[in-house]
């Protein structure tokens, strides 16, 4: 009775934190995201400034500062001209998207359907009138699915023109709060931390230990990954003869980074379209070098993965699923780096698994009869 109490206790009250904690996701994260937003660029800035306040005796203060400075910065600039250009580019894109389909998709549809019509009329001559009208109803839809489509991207401006305001507030609470948590960075984590209990603040300082460490080896990880995909796509791009190779192949190999998209997100519809649209030499040429690629990945990433993180690939499949429900887009990338924290505090001892405890009561009992000590009482 003890040991069901007892497991109740521990199920009702890791039950409760988890509840908390996606409480808290849910409402506290989007109100003090730039907060967090400024501690976490303060933070990377620490281990910077502390090596230069080593290595040259400068204020550890103002170096800690200037360099957050320095990021937000840097991270400004990328953001305005990565941005514009993105915003710019999609623009272009949504907006041609009618004419698109009038002049390369409609065609081939069109295509499409007579020879399915033929193929159909030599089975039962009847039936290509249900479906020419079913080809006509379908043509409509996507036409003006297109039409819509194109509406909302061009509005999406006038609405991300709306939120300008809000975006500017956040980002200015990010880099004022940044700045002042840079300026008396010791002296504020000195604080959270005597405000911790010491318990508790152990296990935060190895959750952080290991979220500073798998964090950086999983973009290590996918960044090999990066740079031998890209590798593959210019080469084959090059062969191929596809106008502007690299450039092509950057592209995808940034669409390769998401954990849903990937590299097949690009190619696959691309072979498609080439095989539609009569170049069938191109497309299935297309079609082997996204098998070629996908072939590569599969070896590799369990390996690189292994080797980088440590982390199962159904472990790290399974968190990322589970991390995307709960949490959306990021909860892909912040699910597996969960499941590397509980990996880490199991093997720490902080989680303590019903199988582990017992191999360990057992070769503690085990341990104490070898010393011909008596058994505790109720062991």
């Amino acid at each position: 009775m003890e040991k069901r109490r007892a497991f109740l206790e521990n199920t009702l009250f890791f039950g409760l934190v988890l509840a908390l904690g996606l409480l808290g996701v849910h409402w506290l994260l989007p109100l003090l995201s730039p907060l967090l937003a400024g501690f976490f660029v303060a933070f990377v800035a620490a281990r910077p400034a502390r090596w230069l306040h080593r290595r040259w005796r400068l204020p550890q203060r103002g170096c800690q500062t200037a360099l957050t400075a320095l990021l937000y910065l840097g991270l400004g600039a990328a953001i305005w001209y990565f941005g514009a250009r993105l915003v710019v580019s999609l623009g272009s894109i949504f907006s041609s998207l009618p004419g698109f389909y009038a002049q390369e998709i409609a065609p081939l549809l069109s295509r499409f359907q007579e020879w399915l019509l033929g193929f159909i009329e030599g089975f039962s001559p009847g039936a290509p009138v249900y479906w020419e009208d079913f080809f006509a109803l379908a043509g409509g839809s996507i036409d003006a699915c297109l039409q819509k489509l194109s509406a909302w991207a061009m509005g999406a401006v006038t609405r991300l023109a709306a939120a300008l305001p809000a975006v500017f507030l956040w980002c200015s609470v990010a880099v004022i709060s940044g700045l002042f948590f840079a300026a008396d960075y010791r002296g504020i984590t000195r604080f959270f931390a005597r405000c911790t209990p010491p318990r508790l603040a152990q296990v935060l300082y190895l959750v952080k230990d290991c979220v500073q460490r798998s964090a950086l080896q999983m973009a290590k990880s996918y960044l090999i990954l990066m740079a031998v995909t890209f590798a593959e796509l210019a080469a084959g791009f090059w062969l191929l003869g596809i106008a502007h190779p690299v450039s092509m192949a950057l592209l995808v190999a940034f669409v390769d980074l998401l954990p849903i998209l990937g590299t097949g997100a690009v190619l696959v519809p691309w072979a498609a379209f080439l095989l539609l649209s009569g170049n069938t030499g191109l497309g299935l040429q297309m079609a082997l070098l996204y098998a070629v690629i996908s072939m590569v990945r599969s070896l590799l990433e369990p390996k690189v993965l292994g080797n980088q993180v440590g982390l199962h690939p159904l472990v790290a499949l399974s968190s990322a699923y589970l991390g995307g429900a709960v949490l959306g887009f990021w909860g892909i990338f912040l699910g597996p780096l969960g499941a590397i924290v509980a990996q880490d505090l199991i093997a720490h001892g902080v989680i303590r698994l019903p199988g582990r405890v017992r191999e360990a009561r057992r070769r503690g009992r085990a341990d104490r009869e070898g010393r011909g000590e008596k058994p505790a009482k109720g062991g």
